[in-house]
């Protein structure tokens, strides 16, 4: 039972496991899980495109425990239908997500929102997307400042202001940051 050929199996066998399992967690830590958010500046508007998953979303919302311990402001009353849910949904991400410009207020509409909660078949809940826009008179945008609702969980936010520039045939653009 002690021979070599057997010591030399059974460490074949916990190395592959091992293998085998670094290579399954490598893969679950680049599935991204958390909402994710582009900010885009344009000048005289701001656009928020978000990407999240529908359903974590009602069901954090819906938790009773993530109410008590404050990791949602409000909750999904009870019993509400397809439409009055994505209301509520609507509703919630205008009042909560807050957007400062230079430290003033700026007040978002809606330009998308989903209009199902439950996707075609063959389509995933998770990336449903919401978009939000405003328009501002500022000349010069120096800080951007935002506040997500809670109830998104962690957000990974991405901060765009575009440079353009007309390129000439053959000729190569130079943009310092």
């Amino acid at each position: 039972m002690n021979s070599l050929p057997t010591k030399l199996f059974f460490s074949l066998i916990v190395t592959l496991g091992i293998a085998l399992g670094m290579c399954n967690q490598s893969a679950i830590a680049h599935t991204l899980k958390e909402t994710t958010s582009k900010v885009v500046l344009r000048d005289g508007q701001v656009e928020i495109q978000l990407n999240t998953n529908i359903d974590q979303w009602i069901e954090k919302l819906s938790s009773n425990h993530e109410w008590l311990t404050g990791n949602v402001d409000q909750m999904i009353p009870q019993n509400l239908n397809e439409a009055q849910t994505l209301n509520f949904l609507r509703d919630n991400i205008l009042s909560e997500l807050k957007l400062q410009l230079n430290g003033e207020s700026v007040q978002l509409t809606v330009s998308h929102f989903p209009d199902q909660i439950h996707q075609p078949k063959g389509k995933s809940s998770h990336g449903v997307s919401i978009v939000l826009h405003s328009k501002h008179t500022l000349t010069h945008v120096k800080q951007i400042t935002i506040r997500y609702p809670k109830s998104l969980g962690a957000v990974h936010a991405t901060i765009v202001k575009p440079h353009y520039r007309m390129a000439a045939p053959g000729k190569p653009i130079t943009i310092s940051f």
